[in-house]
């Protein structure tokens, strides 16, 4: 399924020309439909909302049991890369 910037942004809750930056940046995978429109795969916005990771599995006891796993930092980078895109174009 593809989905337009439009619909990507509103399930991201941010705007449409922000999801379009990324794009253009190369943050965010997607391909030019005829040239001129954005579509970006469902499975890529699923890898980055919900990406796998190489964790065995194993729980290991104690403090460290707290902190974020390898699993979110993908996340945590996508929003970083908004955070940066929206203080550029209000920069700008």
């Amino acid at each position: 399924m593809l989905l337009t910037p439009e619909t990507l942004a509103e399930r991201w809750q941010v705007s449409p020309a922000l999801i379009r930056k990324m794009l253009a940046k190369g943050d965010l995978p997607g391909f030019r439909l005829g040239g001129k429109l954005w579509r970006i795969r469902q499975a890529d916005v699923e890898a980055i909302e919900c990406p796998t990771s190489d964790f065995s599995g194993s729980v290991v006891a104690g403090p460290s049991q707290n902190t974020p796993t390898d699993s979110a930092r993908p996340v945590v980078g996508l929003k970083a890369a908004m955070q940066q895109a929206r203080r550029q174009s209000s920069a700008a």
